[in-house]
C-alpha cells in the first residue's frame, strides 16, 4: 500500500510542479497539497462526528425501547416461579464451584501428589481466584436477595 502511495504523492507533486510552472504567480505544489490535506481531514472530521451522532441516538432509542420493556417484564420475573429456582440454580453451582476448587486444592497438596506436583501457572491462579470470588459474590447476592425480599415484601 505504501509504494502506491508514494507513487502517487509523486505523481501528484509532478504534475502540480508543471501546472506552477505555467503559472508562476499559484502557490507552490507543497502548499496546494497541504491545504488539500487540510480541507480532507476538516471533511473526514466532520462526517465522522455525523456517524458518532446518528449512532449515539440510535443507541438513546434501543436503551429507552429496552428499559420500556424490561420495565413492563419485571413482574414477571419477580414472582416466585421464577425467582425461587434461578436463586437456587445461582446457590448450586456457586456452592459446586467452591466444592470444585477446595477439592482440586486438597488433592494437589496431598502427600501422595507431592512427587508429581508441578506449580501453577499465573493464568490458572488467576482463573481459581476469579472463579472463587465469583462464587462467593453469588451467593451472598443470593442470601442479600432473600433477606432483602422478605423485608421489602413481608408476609
Amino acid at each position: 500500500m505504501k509504494p502506491f502511495l508514494d507513487s502517487f504523492v509523486r505523481m501528484l507533486m509532478a504534475e502540480m510542479e508543471q501546472a506552477g510552472s505555467k503559472a508562476s504567480s499559484e502557490r507552490p505544489a507543497s502548499r496546494r497539497l497541504f491545504s488539500a490535506g487540510v480541507v480532507s481531514l476538516a471533511t473526514a472530521v466532520m462526517q465522522a462526528a455525523c456517524v458518532w451522532l446518528m449512532a449515539g441516538n440510535a443507541v438513546k432509542a434501543l436503551l429507552g425501547v429496552g428499559s420500556t420493556v424490561a420495565a413492563s417484564g419485571s413482574s414477571f420475573f419477580h414472582s416466585a416461579p421464577v425467582r425461587l429456582p434461578l436463586m437456587t440454580f445461582a446457590a448450586l453451582t456457586a456452592s459446586f464451584t467452591l466444592f470444585v476448587v477446595g477439592n482440586g486444592w486438597r488433592l494437589r497438596n496431598r502427600p501422595a501428589a507431592q512427587w508429581r506436583r508441578q506449580p501453577l501457572s499465573s493464568r490458572q491462579k488467576v482463573s481459581s481466584l476469579v472463579a472463587v470470588a465469583f462464587s462467593v459474590l453469588s451467593l451472598i447476592l443470593v442470601f442479600a436477595e432473600i433477606l432483602a425480599h422478605n423485608y421489602l415484601h413481608p408476609q
